[in-house]
């Protein structure tokens, strides 16, 4: 077994575990439905009330539920028509709470504009799961349309992790109101007898077969820049001037880490096809999340002044110049040239030109603004808290990639295509 198979055997061990559990006890997968939708009532009740990262954990637990009904539907052989029923109405039912506590949030904020906005995604939200079930009796199918229930739930515990949760509502709002004018469009095409549109181009990014390999490739795409790179890169002179060297120094460093950056590039070429992609992945991101916690803690040791020069005689120098070291090296030889090896090689010829131009033009976009930000994320949050942003971005970015991304080292295009290509889901209790 490989290294990262390994990694992913041992996290699925806990729910074949918990499957195993409701085979024995004979729990019904209604009920499991029912105990997640349950679960979901507390998310609701943690956003409503400023406790993310708690909502957070309580979404994850409360999707392992969702996950796990159709597994025991199919060992207990349960399935049913109308338990397929029962898990598509809770399911908007746990999506509809968990929008409502986030109005409840904003409501009490004052914020009416994150109040519409939040309003807004609820209800293009539902609309996206009634134009698939209304389109679907009138044509055989309509598996159009990218922003699906998985997608919101893993922008739900981002945006509670991260807390940006008003930028994962409006990355919700937008896809899918583009998810239901694609089903629309969809549906008037095959009624009318016309051509379907060809799946090449733009419109082929929306192709549910293709919805798992957007996902990791906009998923890389975005933790590659929104742990900082850029922006520490452009402000080294910055950061280092308030860790308490002067001009020269603070250039000098500077000219250190792009030398790195290099050198460390060049080992991950190396590297690459020795050990892997994912386990690159992994030992790089990990040692990205240990970097940026460790300038937080250095910076953290002193309180944040907005005159930077009185909080620069307090910082430990050298640990936050070997920590950025440590976080330059890192990710040179794993998101900064893995990425773009992983999107050549896991999206089919069809999708691949289009496909990485989308993910490029995302990392461009996240790039920008997180550049954007910096200077007041500095003078807001101060060091301290910038750089523990950053790092928990890191550790969400290593779980996503133990959890989403697929090792492609030594692996054929069909064979990539059978496991990441969506295949039609079979109906679960």
């Amino acid at each position: 077994m490989t290294f990262t198979g390994a990694i992913g055997a041992l996290c699925v061990l806990p729910l074949r575990a918990i499957i195993r559990l409701c085979v024995v006890l004979r729990i019904h997968p209604n009920t499991l439905t029912l105990i997640g939708s349950i679960i979901n009532i507390g998310a609701a009740w943690a956003l409503a009330y400023d406790r993310f990262a708690l909502a957070g954990v309580v979404i994850i637990v409360a999707n392992i539920f969702d996950f796990i009904d159709g597994k025991v539907a199919h060992i207990t052989n349960t399935d049913s028509r109308f338990g397929a029923f029962w898990d598509s109405t809770l399911d908007r039912f746990s999506d509809i709470v968990l929008f409502l506590g986030l109005i409840f949030f904003y409501s009490k904020l004052g914020r009416s504009d994150y109040v519409m906005t939040a309003a807004l995604a609820l209800i293009f939200s539902v609309m996206t799961s009634y134009t698939r079930a209304r389109a679907e009796s009138v044509v055989q199918k309509c598996k159009v349309g990218f922003m699906e229930r998985p997608e919101r739930i893993v922008l739900f515990i981002i945006g509670a992790f991260t807390n940006r949760m008003a930028a994962a509502l409006w990355v919700i709002l937008v896809l899918s109101i583009l998810a239901i004018a694609n089903r629309i469009y969809y549906t008037y095409v095959v009624l009318n007898q016309r051509p379907l549109p060809s799946r090449h181009g733009w419109r082929g990014l929306f192709d549910r077969r293709i919805r798992l390999v957007m996902l990791i490739a906009l998923g890389l795409a975005f933790f590659q820049q929104i742990t900082g790179i850029n922006a520490i890169f452009y402000y080294l002179p910055t950061i280092f001037a308030q860790a308490g060297g002067g001009v020269s120094d603070a250039f000098r460093q500077a000219v250190i880490v792009g030398l790195v950056n290099v050198v460390m590039t060049v080992v991950a070429i190396r590297l690459i096809d020795r050990l892997g992609r994912k386990p690159l992945l992994i030992i790089g991101i990990a040692g990205m999340a240990v970097s940026l916690l460790t300038i937080s803690w250095a910076f953290s040791v002193a309180p944040h002044d907005p005159a930077l020069a009185d909080v620069a005689p307090t910082v430990n120098a050298p640990l936050v110049l070997i920590a950025i070291i440590g976080f330059v090296a890192s990710f040179a030889i794993s998101l900064g040239p893995v990425m773009w090896v992983l999107l050549s090689e896991i999206f089919p010829n069809e999708y691949r030109g289009v496909a990485i131009s989308a993910a490029g033009f995302w990392n461009a976009l996240v790039s920008a603004s997180v550049t954007f930000v910096f200077p007041w994320e500095l003078s807001t949050l101060g060091p301290a808290g910038t750089f523990l942003v950053y790092g928990l971005f890191a550790s969400a970015a290593l779980l996503f990639v133990l959890v989403f991304v697929r090792e492609t080292k030594g692996r054929t295009l069909e064979e990539l295509e059978g496991e990441l290509l969506s295949r039609p889901k079979t109906t679960a209790a």
